[in-house]
C-alpha cells in the first residue's frame, strides 16, 4: 500500500501521455503533408519542422533492464524510484543478459548520484536526466548472500540501509488505517509535484 500512490501518479501521466499522443499524431500526419508539398516545390524555403514527440512523465518502475531505463530517465528530470519487494532480485539479475560480462552494477552506480548521464552509441544518443532512487526489503539471509563485489564497487555504500526492531505482534486484519493512507498519498503528491 505504501507504493499505491506512485502508481496512481503513473496511470496519471500515462493518461496524458495518451491524450498527447493523438494531439501528435495529428501533427505528424500535418507534417508529412507539409513535407510532401515542400518537396513538391522543388525542396524551396524552409524545410517543415518535425513535430517532436511529448514525453512520457514516469515515476517509478517495479522491474526494469538498464537498456528500459533510458526512455524514463530521458524525460524526467527528477528521475525516478524503483519498487523492488525482493532487492535481492535486483543484485543476483545484474548482467544476467550479457552471460555475466556487463557493467549495470556499476551504471546504477552512475545513475544514483543524480546528475544524469550522456548515452552515445551506435544509432543512439540519449540524455538521461535525474537519478535512480531505488527501494525495497530484503532479508537478513539475503543480505549476507550479496556477494563482495557489490561491496567493493561502492555500491552497498549508496544504500541506507535499516531494521525496524523486532517486535512481536498479532496479526489482523484491519490493514493500513484510511487516513494514513490518504495521508501518506497527499504527501507523495505533493514530493513529486
Amino acid at each position: 500500500k505504501a507504493t499505491r500512490p506512485l502508481a496512481v501518479i503513473d496511470d496519471e501521466w500515462a493518461e496524458d501521455h495518451q491524450s498527447a499522443m493523438l494531439g501528435h499524431a495529428e501533427k505528424q500526419a500535418r507534417h508529412a503533408i507539409a513535407m510532401k508539398a515542400w518537396k513538391n516545390a522543388d525542396c524551396i524555403g524552409q524545410m517543415p519542422t518535425e513535430p517532436r514527440a511529448p514525453t512520457h512523465r514516469r515515476i517509478h518502475a517495479e522491474d526494469f533492464t538498464l537498456e528500459a531505463i533510458r526512455e524514463p530517465l530521458s524525460g524526467n528530470p527528477r528521475g525516478i524510484i524503483i519498487v523492488r519487494d525482493e532487492l535481492f532480485a535486483l543484485f543476483a539479475g545484474h548482467n544476467a543478459y550479457r552471460g555475466g560480462r556487463g557493467a549495470d552494477g556499476q551504471a546504477l552506480n552512475e545513475l544514483w548520484h543524480g546528475r544524469g548521464a550522456k548515452v552515445d552509441r551506435k544509432g543512439e544518443r540519449v540524455r538521461l536526466r535525474g537519478g535512480v532512487g531505488i527501494c525495497g526489503t530484503i532479508t537478513p539471509g539475503d543480505l549476507a548472500k550479496i556477494d563482495d563485489v557489490h561491496r567493493v564497487n561502492g555500491t552497498l555504500a549508496r544504500w541506507m540501509l535499516f531494521r525496524p526492531p523486532d517486535r512481536i505482534r498479532t496479526w489482523h486484519r484491519r490493514g493500513v488505517a484510511e487516513d494514513v493512507e490518504s495521508r501518506w498519498a497527499r504527501r507523495v503528491e505533493r514530493l513529486v509535484q
